[in-house]
């Protein structure tokens, strides 16, 4: 039941009250074969809490004899209850209930408020109740009093249309028109008991009506309600009726003074859980704590695109991508294949699974063997080296497949590849046709061996070490191998020497080569070639065993053409082999390379490149074109899936594409790949809705950061940034969800003295301040902020003559006095002169900066404002620029051209208003204004500003469909949709682009579905002008009727309003439509005196509201003030940023963390440093890393800190093996050659850890 996940509280999915009357009614149904009519005595107790895995519900059913059966439901594992019910087969017979005495329409004609759906969930939503669309089934509601009628959309179960059936949405949508009673309270309500259900009929219609009523105020204490709930439809038939429905009312946990958490959600295709400690650092600054989730590594698409992914599932939460375009552009985008739960078990059965560090499940036999082909082929690209290259559509025939690991790789390197993976071993055939079948239909695997000819040979198999496997078994020379390649790998990775070496290699390769035999089927390359009709092999891959040899003699002359490229893994310690098959190779016209790794010495193990002659090594401008290309195939594959997943997310998201690397940069064809590729990523992000794109150079021009890339990180764990590094990235991405969905920031009021010049304009007179440079600085920056939409206001305890004389008078003043749009200029508080500018402006205080040097003024604004961001100017002038620059708050996206005129449009307001005031009637003020309005056909170059008035246009809003400028383009792609603008000026000057009219031309009609005029021209004539150019237009093109669409919000009231007073029909006040003939708009004229409407002409200014604004994503509470302040004084930097998310770390870790033995070297005291740092917390030099909450994650960190700061190069074995800084200490020192007595003795204490170490692992 996924719409489950919709039924939310306070960020938890909880099991509804309704679902478990749900249940007990279909038990019950197949109980009984029947419906049954009455449930009573419903009480819920232990909720329970639904996760993402199964949760399991036990029910018990109590036969009492008396007609009555009690329904007992508990969660497994849980012994007190979750609900109780009873239902009663034979209730007592009632009358029919009757609602002819209650008519809709006339209680919608009584009621104080209309709340539309929106609204309503928004506001639950807020209050800690958290409906998902699934429970989202209230259309509108009426509120009269203690009373609401609500119009219900019926949710039917899927496949169960004509079942009778009382869907759980349904009986929760009808108790939440109780909630809506106590709506503006602010408060959440828990579902605690319902007396009696008593459902009349079950087969619903489409639409239903709820009437609630709240009991009397005296049966109601505060903490909880009673009321009744009945459900009938248009016409007043009953379906259900709810009695006693008690909810108890909590307190919003922000009410209480906790601070609402802000979710996020990660996903990334690098390792990205580093920035977590700079999110926690920032939500703790400003008050709120921050919950990180991170998606599984490297499942950007999956996330994007399968239902059950923590993407699709939490939808509050703020979805955030943090996006490496390289890795894309290698042409490996690592995560566009994808693994349902569903699917895995289907292919996968009981079968051993494991989870690769790329994220793909794979199915396996043993772990070790798995991570080190994995490590071969996906980490060290074993297989693309030497000019070896996947291009898309690439036919590849994997010989020697064992698992499918090279398989499953090139199927994330090219598209569409078509793949023939043939493996003898029928233990691992069966592993190997679950991988691929699970992971896409490109591989045709084949349970067969390979060599010269078709035939029959017997296969020795080793279980342990199934790599080794072949027709030409020798298990001495096998043993040898496999002890060489351990031997290697200890000498590398370990300090290990001497006998030691030989004695963890007996152990570590005891018992791998226990075998059995299997007689399989061969065949040979070109005997494929003729069966399965391939035209080319683009790779042919071959990693068999010693049989290398038979599968090349056995490829005819005809088919050597068909093959491009070879790479062959050669069985041969004579190398006698490898000279003969590259000799073959080279008559055949390959160009060869041959490559003994590292690891492989002494092992008799070479790998063998071959490349046409013809054919030269992609490179340059090639090269070039192949990453372009798939990096753009990649990137648009993207986009699809973005915008696929943002037409049903609620929440923004944040896409970030991270810095590049150093390498990236200097390699100028793939810069210049990825500067295309990240262009076009932005231009597709910007057209969708709530999407919010970090260009890859932001986080770094922000915080610059000298050493943000780490290349040992990197290789060693896919981390590729320095702590520093993801330090900027996490600041920026808290900035940028810090400023997603507050509300704007409009006015910026400015004090005069010591803020906009030096000095004292009072007492130092206009030519005894001083304008100097800083403060000219600030006057530009303000100049942007005005340039950008903002309003600029001054607020100074000075007279106001000396304040204007400096305006006058000083030319090097960058601001002028057209720049200010009000003033107040007198000795008031300060705080109260803020409030009398937001009255003026008709805005509210949460979109008001104030700045002032004085610190009274400024602690007097914010202890009666604290609604308003109030920042206090440095004491040094040199600094306010910078300070201004580091402030979140001035962060602003891109402007209009309507909000660059905004400052002039208030003053030209300002103007008309005195004008108002000088006119004895509204007939003389229109007259007087000389209004000119023009309607047009919008132009491409005004879409955005039609999307933004989409937006912000609320009162006279038909629809209030919210559209983005994409969208409307669109739209407008269709032949029959029209959209006009409407641009109004008058004698005072233009107002701009302020109205949008949206209509499809059908047969007979115009039919609109938006219509919206900016309230600045409201009340003059405007309305009646648009509706008027409607008809005449509707009537030329022949069409007779005019249809206006209407979606009824609190706050579209005007709309209504004026559609009554031209005598317009009632319609739907719920929301459908008003039709008018063409003809009768087309004659539509205004008169003021007669068609005036009340509240239409100029908004009356709402009383400043002094409270702080709300969260939104669980920023913008409270006090704003000091948080910014904060930020703009001191955490300007990523130095200060970084030390002060280390301070946090060490602040947070519990009190009793140990403190060991401070060091006594230089070495160990670096160390320390080092794992001081990467913890976040103080630790001893005899603390164990892993107990201290050291992690694989965190020891790659270290490990990589240590060849960057030391010099010095370890493995993560190292740190498993020597886990306290004195060990690893010592065994630097003793890799270094020290020889010291204290060096002996922890050489000492070291080898008996490790002996330990050994002995734990023999144990486990």
């Amino acid at each position: 039941m996924p719409y489950l996940a919709d039924h939310g509280f306070h960020d938890m999915v909880v099991l509804p009250g309704s679902c478990y009357v749900d249940m007990a009614l279909r038990l019950e149904r197949e109980r009984s074969k029947g419906v049954a009519g009455l449930v009573r005595n419903v009480t819920f107790h232990n909720p329970i809490i639904v996760s993402a895995e199964d949760t399991i519900v036990r029910v018990d059913v109590g036969d009492h004899g008396n007609g009555r059966v009690e329904y007992t439901f508990y969660e497994a594992g849980v012994a007190e209850p979750a609900a109780k019910l009873d239902i009663d087969r034979n209730p007592a017979p009632s009358p029919r209930a009757s609602t002819e005495a209650f008519s809709i329409e006339a209680f919608q004609a009584q009621s104080h408020d209309l709340i539309d759906s929106d609204r309503f969930y928004k506001t639950l939503r807020e209050n800690g109740n958290q409906y998902g669309p699934g429970f989202q089934h209230v259309a509108s509601i009426w509120r009269a009093g203690d009373q609401s009628l609500g119009r219900l959309a019926v949710a039917h179960r899927d496949g169960a249309v004509d079942e009778p059936d009382l869907h759980p949405s349904l009986l929760d949508s009808a108790t939440q028109l109780l909630a809506s009673c106590m709506l503006e309270q602010g408060k959440t309500f828990i579902l605690r008991s319902i007396e009696k259900i008593a459902v009349t009929d079950v087969r619903f219609p489409d639409t239903l009506w709820g009437h609630a009523v709240l009991l009397p105020e005296s049966e109601r204490d505060g903490k909880s309600l009673v009321g009744n709930v009945r459900v009938f439809d248009q016409s007043g038939t009953p379906y259900f009726d709810l009695s006693g429905v008690t909810f108890s009312v909590l307190d919003r946990a922000d009410a209480a003074g906790e601070a609402t958490a802000a979710n996020l959600v990660i996903a990334s295709n690098f390792t990205a859980e580093p920035v977590e400690d700079s999110l926690r650092f920032w939500g703790d600054h400003f008050g709120t704590p921050i919950h990180v989730e991170f998606a599984p590594y490297n499942q950007i698409f999956q996330q994007l695109l399968d239902a059950g992914s923590a993407f699709r599932t939490r939808r509050d939460a703020v979805k955030v991508i943090l996006l490496g375009l390289e890795a894309w552009a290698t042409g490996d985008p690592r995560g566009v294949m994808t693994l349902t739960r569903e699917r895995a078990d289907q292919c996968f059965g009981d079968r051993t699974r494991c989870v690769l560090p790329n994220g793909l499940e794979i199915v396996h036999l043993n772990r070790y063997e798995t991570d080190y082909v994995y490590k071969e082929i996906f980490e060290d690209r074993c297989y693309l080296k030497h000019g070896i290259r996947l291009p898309d559509g690439a036919t590849v025939v994997d010989i020697g497949a064992n698992i499918g690991l090279f398989s499953l790789f090139v199927m994330s390197r090219c598209r569409n590849p078509t793949i023939y993976a043939c493996e003898p071993a029928p233990a691992v055939y069966e592993l190997l046709k679950a991988n691929c079948e699970a992971y896409g239909s490109q591989v045709r695997a084949l349970n067969v061996g390979v060599s010269d000819r078709p035939k029959t040979a017997t296969l020795t198999f080793y279980e342990k070490s199934s790599v080794f496997s072949g027709f030409h078994a020798d298990e001495t020379e096998d043993r040898e191998a496999i002890q060489a390649v351990v031997r290697n790998t200890l000498s590398s990775e370990t300090s290990v020497a001497g006998d030691a070496v030989e004695e963890y290699v007996t152990e570590l390769t005891a018992n791998r080569l226990s075998r059995t035999t299997h007689e399989c089927r061969l065949t040979s390359v070109s005997e494929m070639i003729r069966e399965y009709r391939i035209d080319k092999i683009d790779l042919l891959k071959i990693d068999a065993e010693k049989s290398e040899l038979d599968i090349i003699r056995g490829i005819d002359d005809r088919d050597w053409p068909k093959i491009a490229q070879i790479v062959i893994e050669i069985h041969d310690r004579t190398e006698q082999a490898v000279k003969q098959i590259e000799a073959l190779l080279v008559q055949k016209g390959f160009r060869c390379a041959v490559e003994h790794e590292r690891l492989l010495e002494h092992a008799g193990l070479f790998n063998l490149y071959g490349t046409r002659g013809d054919a030269p090594v992609a490179s340059g401008l090639d090269q070039s074109r192949q990453t372009a290309g798939g990096l753009q195939r990649t990137v648009r594959d993207f986009c699809t899936a973005l915008r696929s997943f943002m037409s049903q997310a609620t929440a923004p998201v944040v896409l970030c594409v991270c810095p590049r690397t150093p390498p990236a940069e200097a390699d100028a064809d793939l810069k210049a790949a990825l500067d295309e590729a990240e262009q076009t990523l932005r231009t597709a992000a910007a057209t969708i809705p709530n999407v919010h794109t970090i260009r890859s150079a932001s986080p770094l021009q922000q915080y610059p950061v000298d050493e943000y890339y780490d290349p040992h990180s990197d290789q060693a764990g896919h981390i590729p940034y320095t702590s520093q590094g993801y330090a900027a990235i996490g600041t920026t991405l808290v900035r940028t969800i810090y400023n997603l969905q507050r509300p704007p920031f409009k006015v910026i009021v400015l004090d005069c003295d010591n803020t906009l010049w030096k000095g004292v304009c009072g007492e130092d007179g206009p030519q005894g301040i001083e304008v100097s440079a800083p403060f000219r600085r600030l006057q530009e920056f303000m100049l942007g902020r005005m340039n950008a939409g903002m309003l600029l206001c001054l607020c100074s305890k000075n007279n106001e003559q000396d304040v204007l004389d400096v305006f006058d008078q000083r030319t090097d003043m960058v601001l002028k006095r057209e720049h200010l749009v009000a003033r107040r200029i007198n000795w008031n508080s300060k705080s109260e002169n803020v409030m009398s500018l937001a009255h003026e402006l008709n805005l509210g205080l949460e979109s008001f900066i104030f700045i002032d040097d004085n610190p009274v003024d400024c602690a007097d604004v914010r202890i009666n404002c604290p609604g308003v961001l109030t920042l206090q100017l440095p004491q040094r002038s040199e600094s306010i620029p910078a300070f201004l620059n580091r402030v979140w708050a001035f962060d602003h996206a891109g402007a209009t051209e309507e909000d660059r005129a905004r400052t002039r449009m208030y003053q030209e307001n300002a103007e008309r208003q005195r004008f108002r005031e000088q006119t004895l009637s509204l007939k003389d003020f229109v007259n007087g204004l000389q209004l000119r309005v023009e309607i047009a056909e919008a132009t491409d170059d005004q879409l955005a500003r039609v999307s933004q008035l989409t937006f912000r246009t609320n009162q006279f809003n038909f629809t209030t469909i919210r559209r983005s400028e994409q969208e409307i383009r669109d739209i407008l792609q269709q032949n029959d949709v029209t959209c006009l603008v409407v641009h109004v000026v008058d004698r005072f000057g233009d107002y701009g682009l302020v109205g949008v009219v949206m209509y499809e031309t059908a047969t007979d009609r115009y039919k609109v579905d938006t219509l919206l005029l900016s309230c600045r021209v409201l009340g003059k004539g405007v309305e009646h002008a648009v509706l008027a150019h409607l008809g005449q237009q509707a009537a030329r093109e022949g069409k007779r009727l005019v249809e206006l669409s209407h979606r009824p919000t609190e706050k579209n009231a005007p709309v209504r309003e004026f559609i009554r007073n031209i005598g317009g029909p009632d319609g739907d006040p719920a929301g459908a439509s008003w039709t008018f003939a063409a003809d009768r708009l087309a004659s539509l004229a205004y008169d003021p005196d007669q068609t005036a409407h009340p509240g239409l002409e100029a908004p009356a200014p709402p009383h400043p509201d002094a409270r702080p604004p709300r969260q939104v994503w669980g920023f913008g509470v409270g006090d704003r003030s000091e948080p910014l302040q904060v930020i703009g004084e001191h955490l300007y930097d990523i130095d200060r940023v970084a030390k002060a998310i280390e301070a946090y770390r060490l602040r947070k870790q519990p009190l009793d963390a140990p403190v060991d033995v401070a060091p006594s070297s230089t070495l160990q005291a670096a160390l320390l440093n080092i794992w001081s740092r990467v913890l976040g917390r103080r630790i001893g030099i005899h603390d164990n890393f892993f107990d201290v909450g050291g992690t694989s994650l965190r020891a790659v960190q270290v490990i990589a800190a240590i060849k960057r700061e030391l010099k010095q190069h370890l493995s993560i074995v190292s740190l498993f093996e020597c886990p306290t800084v004195s060990l690893l200490a010592a065994k630097l020192r003793a890799a270094s050659g020290g020889r010291d007595g204290a060096g002996s003795a922890a050489a000492a204490a070291l080898r008996g850890q490790r002996r330990r170490n050994v002995t734990r692992r023999k144990a486990s």
